[in-house]
């Protein structure tokens, strides 16, 4: 499902002595099945554009279309616009509450009317989905899983809802490496196999650069710079005027150019970074 957004602003505390211009005539479009990842400095703008895309909040002008919705239209019934575009906000675990896996990840769904053998399915399919063993975890209480699990089964009860666009907060937030490591992973499997619109926000530049096609950079409100990671990540030294960092094996190859002159420094993993290193050396040998 594709996303336009055109001119949007919005302002917190409007009219009051601490107004605050928190989006300011931003405008991109995101085609279906696209990954971006939205990047900026704390209080950029990034969560209050993604809560304008799930309807949380609604701007002072602009237009955000879903497909062929207008969103932003005030006639607009939001109930369907959420269950298009899934919000795993940041912590999501922090919002479980049942007594019982399956029961958490049913909640959404019986909302809007889904019973019986459907639910079951969709509830099982979603665990399954997140790499949890469907039958080990669907009676535990959710309260005694690891940080990790916790994470997966709170994306699972956004997942059951069938969203077409997922939107993820920060997902890796607080997470050991290896727990770090495999929210990753389920939220590469769940691109692939769902083939969903995803935007991610995130603060760590090596996801990004390994996860997303399209990367969105916000700065004070308004949108930046929009391309792919490779083109993003090319222009270091405004990211860094921003707060912002470069995946690690781009920020290598950087600090490698002075003594390797010549060296491509655009490289957005270890793997590309050895790689160019060994073709340099051998050209050096010729």
């Amino acid at each position: 499902m594709s996303i336009t957004v055109e001119n949007l602003t919005y302002t917190y505390s409007k009219g009051l002595p601490n107004e605050t211009r928190a989006l300011e005539n931003v405008s991109f479009q995101l085609e279906p099945g696209e990954f971006a990842a939205v990047i900026g400095h704390t209080g950029s703008g990034k969560s209050t554009l993604m809560q304008q895309l799930n309807g949380l909040l609604r701007p002072d002008s602009g237009k955000i279309t879903v497909g062929e919705v207008c969103i932003t239209d005030p006639s607009t019934k939001m109930t369907e616009v959420r269950r298009k575009v899934g919000l795993v906000f940041q912590y999501p675990e922090y919002q479980l509450f049942e007594e019982t896996v399956a029961k958490d990840v049913a909640f959404g769904p019986k909302q809007v009317g889904m019973t019986g053998e459907k639910l079951d399915r969709v509830v099982e399919e979603s665990i399954r989905l997140t790499g949890l063993d469907y039958e080990e975890v669907k009676e535990r209480s959710p309260f005694e899983l690891s940080g990790g699990q916790k994470r997966r089964v709170a994306i699972a009860g956004v997942l059951a809802m069938k969203p077409e666009i997922l939107i993820l907060d920060e997902p890796t937030a607080g997470l050991d490496p290896s727990a770090h490591r495999d929210v990753l992973e389920l939220i590469r499997r769940i691109h692939r196999k769902e083939r969903m619109t995803i935007l991610l926000v995130s603060h760590n530049m090596g996801d990004v650069a390994e996860l997303a096609d399209r990367v969105l950079v916000m700065n004070r409100g308004k949108l930046v710079m929009n391309g792919t990671p490779a083109e993003v990540f090319s222009r270091g030294e405004p990211l860094w005027e921003m707060g912002l960092g470069l995946p690690p094996a781009t920020e290598f190859m950087e600090r490698l150019k002075d003594r390797m002159p010549g060296i491509d420094t655009a490289q957005l993993s270890i793997e590309d970074a050895a790689k160019e290193i060994c073709r340099y050396l051998k050209g050096r040998k010729k």
